[in-house]
């Protein structure tokens, strides 16, 4: 999948897109995170693309949200270590108003883990992402991705609570705990595993 087509899709769904593409394997390739936040314009992220790839770097990975009319974007751009530098300056310069932050990408793997997905559904309440976030927290695990949203039912005058998830959990967990862990908060919640 290509960066251009990659970019138009985003900006065509405006959703959450994760890549996981080839990374270049270079001796003198350089790593490195980039986070875009600002005002949302047609076109922005598909040229950031096409600018990254005229200087021969690419996006091993990229998650890209969107609400009302700003974006937040992060990259992990792999690129020949000389031509860091001036992509950074290149997007600067072209895109004033938007604000860059760098850093250098790390490798977060502690030891054995694996990668589970789930969605939580039930009747909304006041605080529940701040007991479902508590729940990660006092297990030790990570979330990689957190999406929350409260969908009105009209018919029955309530709203109803969905929240998507990537979270890592040591090998040795089963994912059924992580489910009953988060559960155990109401009687009327529901763990799925995509």
């Amino acid at each position: 999948m290509n960066n251009a087509f990659l970019a138009e899709y985003i900006l065509t769904c405006g959703e959450i897109v994760y890549t996981d593409m080839q990374e270049k394997e270079s001796d003198m390739a350089t790593v490195f995170i980039t986070t875009i936040v600002g005002e949302d314009k047609p076109n922005t992220i598909k040229d950031i693309a096409e600018m990254t790839r005229s200087l021969g770097g690419e996006w091993s990975k990229s998650k890209v949200n969107k609400l009302d009319n700003q974006f937040a974007a992060l990259m992990k751009v792999v690129i020949d270590e000389g031509s860091e530098q001036a992509l950074k300056d290149k997007l600067q310069s072209a895109y004033p108003d938007l604000h860059f932050f760098h850093a250098p990408a790390t490798d977060l793997t502690n030891g054995d883990v694996q990668t589970v997905s789930l969605t939580v559904d039930c009747e909304d309440r006041p605080g529940l992402t701040h007991d479902i976030v508590k729940v990660l927290s006092d297990l030790n695990l990570e979330a990689e991705n957190m999406e929350f949203h409260r969908l009105p039912v009209t018919p029955v005058g309530g709203t109803v609570y969905t929240a998507k998830m990537t979270v890592r959990i040591p090998e040795n967990m089963e994912k059924e705990s992580l489910a009953e862990s988060i559960e155990s908060l109401s009687d009327c919640i529901r763990v799925h595993f995509d």
